[in-house]
């Protein structure tokens, strides 16, 4: 049934059935919990009214794994009024993405690509479209519509630097010989950064941006692959959030918009990224070549404000 379009119905206790599967090893107390917190968020797709925006956005939106998520997600980016345009990609070759969709709103445009290109395509998709606002939601973030609203408002407040909801900041450990996995695990990253109003170093799993974003993530994202072709693929598939965070006239800006709801799977290494086992290590050593250049003076003082605030 995965290449016939299914039933709204279907598509719903699909995504909520795989949600029991996935919490089956939570606590009764946080199970009760996550479905409280889930079923209100199905609930303000309903009752939310937000009010217009000065400009409309174009919300891109990934599938690869978590497709059964992504019927719902399109609809809380509906409910928070802020697109002109939702486009929504798959990477999964092994499902048609319009089958798991269950919205007929015609600002909704799902597209099956040809081979799993990573989450770069994001921006290769924004640099296709007339829009000058962008925001990408991933797959395992159930942000509530109004969430979605105040960080496109953050945006057109302050559109000089990427914003979002969750970050992470770089331990910068002087260093001659670049981290292990292990050692970037332990000490190359303070991740989760979340439900505070900071600027990160790096943003993720939201992102709000505009199209000179967009176009010098592809530029810096272009001429690594032309130095290190070899690399393309960690490039497209571990790596973009990286480039969009440098994208900007400073550092991106993390929103305090109250409590986020994950998918309980975001962190499972079969469905996130993030499981690659060279994941951590990969991205510590290639943050630190991106900015070397400007930020070497600050490797010794970052390192000690580090030890400070978290080893204490």
């Amino acid at each position: 049934m995965s290449d016939q379009i299914k039933r709204p119905g279907i598509i719903q206790r699909s995504q909520f059935w795989d949600l029991v599967q996935q919490t089956r090893a939570f606590e009764s107390k946080h199970r009760l919990r996550f479905f409280r917190a889930y079923f209100s968020w199905l609930s303000s797709q309903v009752t939310y009214r937000a009010p217009s925006l000065p400009e409309k956005f174009t919300v891109i939106l990934l599938s690869f794994r978590r497709y059964r998520n992504i019927s719902a997600i399109v609809d809380a980016v509906l409910a928070s009024n802020i697109a002109s345009e939702i486009i929504v990609s798959n990477n999964n070759k092994d499902i048609r993405i319009k089958s798991w969709v269950k919205s007929k709103d015609p600002i909704v445009k799902c597209l099956d690509q040809t081979e799993d290109y990573g989450p770069i395509i994001r921006y290769f998709l924004a640099s296709q479209t007339s829009s000058d606002y962008f925001m990408s939601i991933d797959d395992d973030l159930f942000l509530f519509p109004h969430q979605i609203y105040e960080l496109a408002r953050g945006l057109l407040t302050e559109p000089q630097v990427i914003h979002g909801v969750w970050g992470q900041d770089i331990v910068r450990i002087p260093s001659l010989e670049p981290l292990t996995e292990e050692q970037a695990i332990a000490k190359g990253w303070i991740y989760q950064i979340e439900q505070r109003d900071c600027r990160v170093d790096i943003m993720n799993r939201a992102y709000a941006f505009c199209r000179s974003h967009a176009k010098k993530t592809i530029s810096i994202y272009d001429d690594l692959v032309r130095q290190h072709p070899e690399q393309k693929q960690k490039y497209s598939h571990l790596s973009d959030d990286i480039f969009m965070s440098l994208s900007g006239e400073g550092k991106p800006i993390c929103h305090n918009l109250g409590a986020l709801l994950n998918c309980p799977s975001s962190n499972l290494p079969t469905k996130a990224i993030s499981g690659s086992e060279i994941f951590h290590s990969f991205r510590h050593d290639l943050y630190c070549r991106l900015t070397t250049s400007s930020e070497s003076l600050k490797l010794t003082r970052d390192f000690a404000k580090y030890f400070l605030k978290f080893s204490a």
